[in-house]
This record gives structure tokens, C-alpha cells and sequence, in this order.
């Protein structure tokens, strides 16, 4: 998943990312790692492949589906919306909402 969307992030088209934006490639790679390292292996579906599966269709539906521009959305709006469904179920354990109210965890 970090490769990925290291990737997806240094290939968004017009460089929406990566030019007129200051950030630290190291830490970002580092953090990308570490959310891909909270997701549970064990967990059927919602797992770092999962993360990484979103992550890549929200890029095809800011891209692809010209939203970047319809939306007129800014470079924080796109990294947010990047980071946002690749972290999206961090740590998820594999339970749904009515397992868990049932649990009272």
C-alpha cells in the first residue's frame, strides 16, 4: 500500500500534488507505512489491500471522473481525500457496528 499510493500521489495528473507543495517525502513514506502496518493481516476484507484498493479508486474518480476540476478542489482537498481512504479502516478487526453495540465495545 505505501508504494502505491506513493505512486498514485507522484502521478496525479498536472502534478497536483507534488509541485507547489511542501512536504517531507520521508515522513510521508513513514506514515504511510505505519497506517499499512495497523491494518490486521488476518482480517479477510478489511485489510491493507482493502486501504489500498480504495485509495486507488478514489484516485480513478478524482482523475478520471475530472471531480479534481468540477469541484474545483485545492491540493489539501486531494491529499486529504488520498490519505483519508487509504487510512480509512485502520486497525479494523474484522466486526461490524452491530457486533460491536451487542459487545458494548
Amino acid at each position: 500500500m505505501t508504494t502505491m499510493m506513493m505512486h498514485l500521489i507522484q502521478t496525479m495528473p498536472d502534478s497536483v500534488l507534488t509541485k507547489g507543495v511542501d512536504y517531507n517525502e520521508e515522513k510521508l513514506v513513514a506514515f504511510l507505512y505505519d497506517v499499512q502496518q495497523g491494518y490486521m493481516k488476518e482480517v479477510q476484507y478489511h485489510n491493507d489491500y482493502h486501504g489500498a484498493d480504495v485509495a486507488q479508486m478514489v484516485y480513478i474518480m478524482l482523475t478520471e471522473g475530472q471531480l479534481i476540476a468540477s469541484f474545483e478542489l485545492d491540493k489539501i482537498d486531494v491529499l486529504s481525500l488520498m490519505m483519508s481512504a487509504a487510512c480509512h479502516d485502520f486497525a479494523h478487526d474484522g466486526f461490524n457496528n452491530a457486533y460491536h453495540v451487542n459487545a458494548n465495545t
